[in-house]
């Protein structure tokens, strides 16, 4: 009895020894290294940003803790990191996006055999839907007195924002080659989903556009830019903040969309046709902007009711 007692403790000290020796660890900063080597192969720059920035902030706090090998992050530490996140009041969408960041860049390097793989579980933090935040008529009419002060380029970065909803990233990489005049309209190459679509120029900007396209050189590829690399975002953003400060206003890119798309809604109640515009994957995201119909979606029922049919 005593015998086969000793024995079983010998196999299992021989299989704990076996794990330890067929464990791969990484450190955590080594892991981001390869993780972005590997990913700026086929990732565009901007998601290559978005996974640095996140990944970054992580393993600085894991390192905090005294956390610093791949294989020291289980489900408690995961738990851990998700309460510090909340202790310092982030919202629960940066705390999702972290720390999946995090489980997907540990299992992106235990799929190509550097580390071992961790087994993690993350349940996402329940997101509460925002009010979308709109821009004040008053804040607008006085926005589009002010952009027609502005040089040619800022003219056409801001009409573009207000009258397409396209998003900035998308902005930046608009190619001149895709600019069609002849049927108002610019092809994106360029998007958030990876799905082409078309925008269309206004009429009231299209002579702004053609004045700023015989302005330029057209060395470059890129509408913004007089080089074959896209115009940074943070150059749009610092213009819009310049914007804000000078007239006493608040917008930004994302609220031109915002504004954009109720505004579609509102004139043409077509909610597949303002998904098409938007470059929605999923209709549920552009149904947000039901919300701020209520006073039309009654009033066409006051209409539009069979009990008014005589």
């Amino acid at each position: 009895m005593e015998n086969n007692l000793i024995n079983q403790l010998e196999d299992f000290l021989k299989a704990v020894s076996s794990a330890k020796e067929n464990l791969k660890s990484l450190d955590l900063k080594k892991c981001l290294e390869l993780f972005i080597k590997h990913k700026k192969l086929n990732a565009r720059a901007g998601t290559i940003r978005y996974y640095e920035t996140n990944l970054i902030n992580v393993i600085s706090y894991l390192n905090s803790i005294n956390i610093y090998n791949s294989h020291e992050v289980t489900n408690e530490i995961i738990l851990e990191l998700t309460n510090h996140y909340l202790e310092r009041k982030n919202c629960a969408n940066s705390i999702n996006k972290r720390i999946t960041c995090l489980i997907y860049m540990l299992n992106f390097l235990a799929e190509l055999k550097y580390i071992s793989k961790n087994n993690l579980v993350f349940k996402p933090i329940k997101i509460q839907q925002v009010r979308i935040s709109m821009i004040a008529d008053n804040d607008l009419f006085k926005l589009l007195e002010y952009v027609k002060n502005l040089k040619l380029k800022h003219q056409v970065i801001i009409y573009l924002l207000i009258s397409t909803g396209i998003r900035l990233n998308e902005l930046c990489n608009i190619k001149i080659s895709n600019i069609d005049l002849s049927n108002d309209r610019i092809f994106l190459d360029f998007t958030k989903t990876k799905v082409s679509r078309y925008i269309y120029i206004n009429s009231l900007f299209k002579p702004v556009l053609i004045n700023y396209l015989e302005s330029i050189s057209k060395e470059g590829n890129y509408l913004l830019t007089n080089s074959d690399l896209p115009l940074n975002p943070s150059m749009v953003k610092s213009l819009i903040k310049r914007i804000n400060k000078n007239i006493n206003i608040k917008v930004s890119a994302t609220r031109f969309r915002h504004l954009f798309a109720t505004t579609l809604l509102s004139d043409s109640g077509n909610i597949k046709l303002v998904q098409i515009l938007l470059g929605h994957q999923n209709i549920k995201t552009t149904s947000r902007y039901l919300d701020y119909l209520d006073e039309s979606l009654a009033s066409v029922c006051e209409t539009c009711n069979p009990l008014n049919k005589k």
